[in-house]
């Protein structure tokens, strides 16, 4: 009696996305202090680590419903997307001008045909007012009359045009 065994290669693909990293520490018009990862998992719930794709980030909530993810100083969208390499994807860069709660980052991963297979909502996170950045005027004054019939405001901002509510130095 002659036993052969023979494997046969299995083809492993992605199905599960994971946050490794949340988005944390985000202070207005700067980068996010902690930039979120993202994993591929393989059907066996391992990290996916042969994987070929992408992950596309955007944002899924926002407390104004206006606002935008910036990624490198750009909100163009196509650019919000980070190649996986060794099964996970670090974002660099990512910014929110607006201070705010409740943000949400949604990451959508794209194979190596640029198919989606699925996503994963980040946790909830913060932006905070940043540094004092630039003085602005935020009411321009009224033409003619002395006085001015309304006088101008001038407030510090930080990097996400966020008015600093008190600033006592520079």
């Amino acid at each position: 009696l002659l036993l052969l065994f023979i494997t046969l290669p299995t083809t492993t693909t992605a199905q599960t996305l994971t946050v490794g990293t949340q988005p944390a520490l985000a202070v207005g018009g700067s980068p996010f202090n902690t930039q979120p990862v993202v994993n591929v998992l393989d059907s066996n719930g391992n990290l996916y680590t042969t994987f070929s794709g992408k992950i596309y980030a955007t944002l899924q909530s926002s407390p104004s419903g206006f606002e935008q993810l910036w990624f490198n100083g750009t909100s163009v969208v196509t650019n919000n997307i980070v190649t996986v390499t060794d099964g996970k994807a670090a974002f660099t860069g990512l910014t929110l001008n607006e201070v705010g709660v409740d943000y949400v980052l949604r990451f959508i991963g794209l194979d190596s045909s640029d198919f989606g297979f699925g996503f994963v909502d980040s946790s909830t996170f913060s932006v905070t007012t940043g540094p004092a950045y630039q003085i602005s005027i935020t009411t321009y004054p009224a033409t003619g009359g002395l006085p001015f019939t309304t006088q101008p405001v001038v407030s510090v901002q930080d990097k996400g045009f966020n008015v600093i509510p008190s600033h006592s130095t520079g």
